[in-house]
Formats: C-alpha cells, structure tokens, sequence
C-alpha cells in the first residue's frame, strides 16, 4: 500500500516543519470535528433524555476502558521511533503486541465486572451492553495506534488522510444505526465494526512501511519501552481519573437522565483537542532527538513557537464560547437542555490551561516518571475539590473539581519545563502574545454580545455572535501581527501546495 502511494508522492512525503504538520493534523481534527458533532447532535434527538444518558454511560465506560489500558505504549512510539536507526519498526511491533495483550484483559475484565457496573450506574441495560464494549475494547486498543504510526514517520497528510477518513466513517455508522435501529446495542455494534477497519489499515501499514533492514525484536529493547510506557500509562491512569472521574462520580450520584445534563454541559470543544493533540505530536517527535543531542536552544525555540500560537488561538475560543454559550446548547442539544449552560460555562475555563503543553516536551525528555507525579497531584487535588464542592452543588462543584485538578497538573509540569530548558519559570510562558489574545478575545466578545441582542431566534444570534467575533479578532490577528504574517503566508503556501494536484 505504501509503495503504491509513495509513485505519487502527495500522502507519503515527509515534511519537518513544526506549523505545517500542526496546521495539516488540526486540519484533519477539524474536518472530523465537523463530521462528528453531528453524532450527539443527532442522538439527542433519536433518545429521550433517559436512552441518552445510557448511550453517554456507555460510550463513558468503553472510552474509560481503552484510554486507562494503552498504558503508555502508544505514547512510546513517539520517543522511540524517532531515535531509533533504520526504521524503528521493532519498536512499533512490541507496542501493537503490548496492546493487543492489554486489549485482551481490558475486555476479560469489563466481562466480569458487568454485574457490578450495571448496578453502580443503576442501568441495568449495560449487562446485555458491557459484551459488545468489551469486543470493542478488544480492538480498538491496538487499533487506534492508526493514526500515530504515520504522525512518527511526519507523513502528516497521510496521518490526516487516515484520521479523517475513520471520524467520517465512524459518524456514518454510528448516526446511521442510530436511526434505523434506535438502540444503544446497535451504535456500540457499528462502534465495534469502525474500529475492526481501524485495525486492518494499521495492520496493512505496517506490513508495508518495514523495510529490509529492520531489526528483529529483541527483549531488552521490548524491555526498555516498556520501562518508558509503564510510568506514562500510570501517568495516564492518573489523567483519566481527572479527565473521567467526575463525570463517574456525577452519574452514579445521579439518575441517566440527570446525568444527560451534565454530559452535554462537558460537551468538549474538538478544537481544543486538535490544537493541542496536534501541535504537542509533533514537538514530541522532533524534540526528542534535539534532547538526545541536549540541543537547548532547539528545544526553547520549539516551546515558544508551540505556546505562542497556541495562546492567540485557544484563548478566543474560551472567550467566545463564553459568549454563545447559551445558543450554543440550545441549537444543537434542544431547550431541554438548557440547564447544562452554567455547567457548560465553567468547563470552558480549561481551555486555558490547556494551552501549556508541558507533556509535549516532557514525553521527548523521557520525564515519564515525573508525569506520573504530576497527575497524581492533580487528580488528589480534584478529588479533594469534588468532596468539598459537590455537597454544595453535585453538578457544578464536579465540573469545578476537574478545571481545578488540571490547572494543578498544567502548572507543575510548566515548572518541570522550564527546569529542564533552563529557563525561569516566568520566562517559559509567552505572557506579551496571553495578553494581546485576552485583550482581542474581550473586544471581540463585548462586540459580538452587542450583535447578537438585536437579533433573533437562537441560531441567528450563534450565527451573528461567532461572525462578528471571528472577523474581528481575525482583524486584530493581522494587523497587531499576533502571530508573524511570514509565518502564514509559509503556511499558507505550504497548505496551497499540498492542495495542488500532482
């Protein structure tokens, strides 16, 4: 397959720069944003509020199941891949063989545990769910290594290819099933059936992109990534139960269709996930030989060119998702849901924090033990937040307790960072390009709020809202030059090129 491909040269080739693989990766998450959002979308509609907060239970395990059981080995490849002579394809061999393994006591596991976990979450419809989860977990675990193979090799518009191509046709299974058969069994069914193409183009991938002189694998090489992935999959462990254990502790606080509310109030912003995902891939890959060579001013220059456009586009999503939100829940989740808003406006601050991605230099480090450290900090210190604040409010305390515990894990690892570049701490966030995005973001937002009172119904003022503030900060983007227009137009050009027919 990847011989054929590479005749034509436009999916295979290899590009290093750091703006125009982000661009192209977060271009791919954000054609699949597009395609998936319709799926909640279009579920809230086919369930009542009870079947929805089954399918989120659900789907809530089987993402659980396969985030805790990766244990690091998928994140390994980005370390050792890179360094490695020749290919590094034993490296990938002994991850998918370490995953396919976990795969298996992921899926033995939830089969026993389904009893217990159908009376935790008082849905007695997951003992006749949790087999179909478990085949899911089963494949997926490995299986999701698709797209991460070729983002290693910097084939980022193969990488983009394949990542899009699976959300299309993860969302046509899923909608489709959804409405011809109005069940959670049959969405997990189609879940499953995604996930099993997953695997057969990672499979055919591999077979193609070992070459001759591959190295067998070899114990003490298995041995070693094992040592790095163990401690980042504890890490791991640690930032599921941040990222998850609130919304655990919500809906076995709260009935199903309670707990529908507030898995539309932590309704993720894709774009928060494609930015960072994207960017922070990609200085793990290069920054993990600059560090073996202990290249500093490499590895500073990264970090600064990660943060600084990070900043100017994070930060004014925050803000003017602050400003729609109400429209924003209303239009795509219906007027029953509009009780998610305030839960849905405190999520939003860890947007913020998310923009320091001090695992994007510390998984290049080898500092996996430390990341460990970090997450347990701040998962203690959400769950001390979840027991002091969900007395007070279950739902809004939750949502606080999880924005609490990652500002904590965010703010350890930029002081980790900025020991390990030899930086103050001061000088590792580029406080000149927050400032001028928080100042843009206010003037836009206040701009846009003033629009959208003078229009009507719900969709017209989300449509007025995000028109006058993305055409206002976009504005402010050019002519303040919050980011250099060198730096576009290359981008630009870059993107342009690869658009062009051969």
């Amino acid at each position: 397959m990847l011989r054929v491909l590479k005749r034509r040269n436009r999916l295979t080739q290899r590009d290093a720069s750091l703006a125009f693989q982000s661009a192209v990766l977060t271009g791919a998450r954000g054609v699949g944003f597009v395609i998936t959002a319709a799926i909640p979308i279009v579920l809230v509609r086919v369930f009542d509020l009870e079947g929805f907060g089954i399918y989120k239970i659900t789907f809530l395990v089987a993402a659980t199941t396969v985030s805790l059981l990766n244990l690091g080995f998928n994140a390994s490849i980005f370390y050792f891949v890179p360094r490695a002579e020749g290919d590094g394809h034993n490296y990938l061999t002994q991850a998918l063989l370490s995953l396919t393994l976990l795969g298996v006591i992921g899926a033995g596991a939830l089969m026993l545990a389904r009893g217990l976990l159908a009376q935790q979450f008082s849905a007695p419809e997951l003992i006749d769910l949790i087999p179909i989860v478990a085949l899911y977990v089963l494949i997926t675990i490995p299986s999701a290594s698709v797209v991460s193979v070729p983002v290693v090799d910097q084939r980022s518009v193969l990488a983009a290819w394949i990542m899009a191509g699976s959300d299309f046709f993860r969302a046509a299974a899923l909608i489709g099933a959804g409405l011809a058969f109005r069940t959670v069994a049959a969405l997990a069914w189609a879940a499953v059936i995604i996930s099993a193409l997953q695997g057969a183009v990672l499979l055919a991938y591999l077979a193609a992109r070992r070459e001759s002189t591959s190295r067998p694998i070899r114990w003490v090489e298995w041995k070693k990534q094992i040592q790095y992935a163990v401690p980042f999959g504890v890490a791991v462990i640690f930032a599921q139960g941040l990222e998850r254990g609130h919304a655990f502790f919500v809906s076995g606080s709260a009935s199903p269709g309670d707990f529908a509310i507030y898995a539309v109030g932590i309704f993720q912003i894709p774009i928060i996930a494609m930015l960072v995902n994207s960017v922070a891939e990609v200085v793990i890959v290069q920054a993990a030989p600059a560090y073996k060579r202990h290249d500093l001013d490499t590895l500073r220059r990264l970090w600064r060119n990660a943060l600084r456009p990070l900043a100017v586009l994070l930060i004014p999503v925050w803000a003017m998702c602050e400003v729609i939100a109400p429209e924003l829940i209303g239009v795509l989740f219906g007027s029953q849901y509009i009780s998610s808003v305030p839960i849905f406006r405190i999520f939003l601050f860890a947007i913020v924090v998310h923009i320091i991605i001090d695992h994007g230099i510390l998984r290049a480090t080898g500092d996996t033990r430390f990341l460990v450290w970090a997450n347990a900090a701040g998962f203690l210190a959400s769950v001390v937040a979840l027991f002091l604040l969900t007395p007070l409010d279950l739902m809004e305390g939750a949502v606080w307790a999880y924005v609490i515990g990652v500002a904590v894990i965010r703010f350890l690892g930029l002081a980790k960072v900025a020991s390990r570049l030899e930086m103050r701490l001061s000088e590792s966030i580029p406080w000149r390009a927050v400032v001028q995005a928080l100042l843009a973001s206010g003037g836009s937002g206040a701009c846009a709020y003033l629009a959208m009172q003078v229009v009507d119904p719900d969709w017209l003022r989300l449509v007025v809202g995000c028109g006058v503030f993305v055409l206002l900060y976009g504005a402010m983007v050019w002519t303040f030059q919050l980011l250099p227009r060198g730096q576009i137009r290359d981008l630009r050009t870059r993107l342009l090129g690869q658009a062009m027919p051969s």
